[in-house]
């Protein structure tokens, strides 16, 4: 995610597009120059990825704890509650989501309104992955 925070900051959980034309463009924000003949739907696979992992960190963030199993996605559980954040990226770039509906689940979750790059979960993965030396320290994204 470091790499994406920079464009994942302009985002917010609650604004994200619902289209597939607008995952193609999302998932261009992510791919390297040796990747510039990737396909429209391997576009839209890269950004479900990054997005789904983003939404996962703002849960992570919020008290939520990952699980997982064999041949099972990883889904965040918090309360009785389960969400899978690929999922819900998938259904979002799918069209199986509308706005509205989008935005009442940002609401139920928490997340309305959280920039994509703000998670302090993502911070501290970035620090235990030995990209930051000092993980008390303030964190800016525009510095990884």
């Amino acid at each position: 995610m470091k790499g994406h925070a920079p464009f994942l900051a302009t985002l917010t959980a609650d604004a994200l597009p619902t289209c597939k034309r607008a995952y193609i463009g999302l998932g261009s924000q992510f791919i390297d120059k040796d990747e510039e003949s990737l396909n429209g739907e391997a576009r839209i696979a890269r950004a479900i990825w990054v997005v789904g992992a983003a939404l996962g960190t703002l849960l992570l963030d919020q008290g939520w704890s990952p699980q997982t199993g064999p041949g099972k996605p990883v889904v965040l559980i918090h309360d009785g509650r389960e969400f899978d954040p690929i999922q819900a990226a998938g259904e979002l770039a799918d069209e199986r989501i509308t706005n509205e509906e989008w935005t009442r689940r940002c609401l139920d979750l928490g997340i309305a309104s959280r920039p994509l790059a703000s998670s302090r979960a993502a911070q501290q993965a970035c620090g235990a992955a030995g990209v930051i030396d000092d993980r008390t320290a303030p964190i800016s994204f525009d510095t990884l």
